[in-house]
């Protein structure tokens, strides 16, 4: 399940969107993964990944492919 949610409403594609793992935010989004999904705080995997510096990454995430 590809947007399987911890205690804080944290899936795989945010933690992949905050280390700036663009191949596997792209393999999430491809299973399935909601991009646009919020965290406990509010945090999408794009903010997250912008937070980091991660353009590569919040641009996949952005454009959703």
């Amino acid at each position: 399940q590809p947007d399987a949610a911890n205690s804080t409403n944290q899936t795989p594609i945010m933690f992949a969107g905050l280390a700036g793992k663009t191949s596997a935010v792209k393999l999430l989004l491809a299973a399935g993964a909601d991009a646009n999904r919020q965290d406990s705080l509010g945090n999408t995997a794009a903010s997250l990944a912008q937070t980091q510096g991660a353009t590569e990454t919040g641009k996949v995430l952005a454009e959703g492919k």
